[in-house]
């Protein structure tokens, strides 16, 4: 992305980000669907701007930002794979592997969703499967939603997760993961379509 394009989005508004078509294709790449996922980087990137309203004074910090979430995926990766029964030998060995992976170095200094949406996805993941109660499995929900907002592909665990607790005769905590899952997808549902463009591609 180069700078004039990055200055188009960079638009400080009380220390955030005014959210645009133009944020979504610097995070997620021109022609993706800014109504399916958006709400978690810009307000993670609205942090540098909140540090810095100066541009492009404050794209160290941005950068810095996206870097920290690095550590956390790595942390998850391994908590996520132990619980399956990994050895600390193959739990290392792995986790080098996942952090000294070129995509994962490249999506650690860029400014897009990919490692935030993993490490959401792999908390929710580790939550549903750790948590015996209640509020347990409310945050696991909650934080699926959040996935959900960062990328759309985390949809199928509105699906995936309770299934699996109720062939686990969990049928009350599939009902809560559901429940808490539930208000991210239809919020941001209900807020793209009131604010869906009424032009249409020839």
């Amino acid at each position: 992305v180069d700078e004039g394009a990055i200055e188009e989005v960079a638009v400080p508004l009380g220390g955030g980000l005014e959210p645009s078509q133009e944020v979504g294709e610097l995070l997620h790449g021109e022609g993706d669907d800014l109504g399916t996922e958006a709400i978690p980087p810009p307000a993670l990137l609205a942090l540098a701007w909140k540090w810095n309203p100066a541009f492009p004074a404050n794209l160290p910090v941005a950068t810095l930002l996206t870097w920290l979430v690095l550590p956390a995926y790595l942390l998850l990766v391994r908590a996520f794979l132990k619980q399956y029964g990994f050895s600390s030998t193959e739990l290392t060995v792995v986790c080098l592997i996942a952090g000294l992976n070129p995509f994962c170095a490249l999506l650690s200094f860029s400014l897009m969703p990919e490692l935030l949406f993993t490490s959401l996805l792999l908390l929710s993941l580790v939550l549903a499967e750790r948590c015996t109660s209640w509020s347990g499995m409310g945050l696991s929900g909650i934080v699926a939603g959040l996935s959900y907002l960062t990328r759309a592909a985390a949809m199928p665990l509105l699906l995936t997760v309770p299934l699996v607790l109720v062939f686990r005769k969990k049928y009350k905590s599939a009902i809560i993961f559901t429940i808490a899952m539930l208000p991210a997808i239809a919020g941001w549902q209900l807020w793209t379509w009131h604010h869906l463009s009424p032009s249409h591609d020839l």
